[in-house]
């Protein structure tokens, strides 16, 4: 079986799909990684097979223009909406056609929320899809709120209305996702949010690459969520500072149940 993999972000978007892909190289599968140059090196030295995509997210992100743009948005409007009209929209409809090519032979597709278009290229292709977040903010759920937008329990009703945001998460990009429709599938244009939790007839999985112990209290994600537990890579000759080791203790030794579990993570994405 082909696996291919679409992700694009910071290193902490990429490693644990080279987990899993490390894995399943082991296991005998053919394995694909589509994501930005950055992290060449990355997935192949983890014996995997590498396609670069235009869209390279920790490139823009470490150049200055994109520095001064991802640290004051508001401040840098107008730097913002240029930057996103000159580069990062063309980049990402490159990008789209780097995922339809590599993904011509697979078997499946594994893809990022972030790479948008990827149910459009399962579909087109007539193959399988599944979503796989690295953190659970997509599957509406009653017992806890989206954590990208409060750590806060609002109660049942309005913690599951905190993820409708995930429907909207594409509309910036929808003209850009069908230009690529129309002229590279051949399928009409579609409304942004349309395939965020289905592919039109059914569900699509999920998989969130955590422990089901960090979630004991949660039974509404309807057996269309899977928490297979953490994907980890082989990184024993690697070593880590002694700042980041303390850092990583103090957030370890409070993290132990789900309300805490949103508050450490919400203070590891902003660290």
């Amino acid at each position: 079986m082909k696996v291919c993999f679409f992700t694009l972000g910071s290193r902490g978007d990429v490693q644990p799909y080279v987990a899993l892909g490390s894995e399943l190289t082991r296991e005998g599968h053919e394995v694909e990684i589509c994501t930005g140059e950055s992290f060449r090196q990355l997935v192949e030295s983890n014996g995997i097979d590498f396609t670069p995509t235009t869209s390279d997210l920790m490139a823009i992100a470490e150049s200055p223009e994109g520095k001064a743009i991802l640290e004051h948005p508001i401040k840098n409007l107008r730097s913002t909406l240029r930057y996103s009209k000159e580069v990062i929209y063309p980049a990402y409809r490159k990008t789209l056609e780097e995922f339809y090519q590599a993904a011509g032979d697979a078997d499946v597709i594994v893809y990022h929320p972030k790479a948008l278009g990827a149910v459009d290229i399962a579909l087109k292709i007539g193959i399988p899809c599944v979503s796989m977040p690295l953190v659970p903010i997509t599957y509406p759920v009653s017992e806890f709120a989206n954590l990208a937008i409060t750590t806060k329990d609002l109660g049942k009703w309005l913690n599951r209305v905190t993820y409708f945001v995930n429907e909207k998460a594409e509309s910036a990009q929808i003209d850009v996702i069908n230009d690529f429709r129309e002229k590279v599938l051949r399928l009409p244009k579609r409304k942004a949010g349309l395939y965020t939790y289905t592919d039109g007839k059914k569900a699509i999985p999920i998989v969130y690459p955590l422990s089901k112990a960090l979630f004991p209290e949660v039974s509404s994600w309807d057996g269309q969520v899977y928490l297979p537990g953490f994907f980890f890579l082989d990184s024993r000759d690697e070593t880590l500072s002694e700042d980041i080791e303390r850092f990583l203790n103090r957030k370890a030794t409070s993290c132990y149940n789900l309300q805490q579990y949103a508050t450490c993570s919400t203070g590891f994405f902003s660290q």
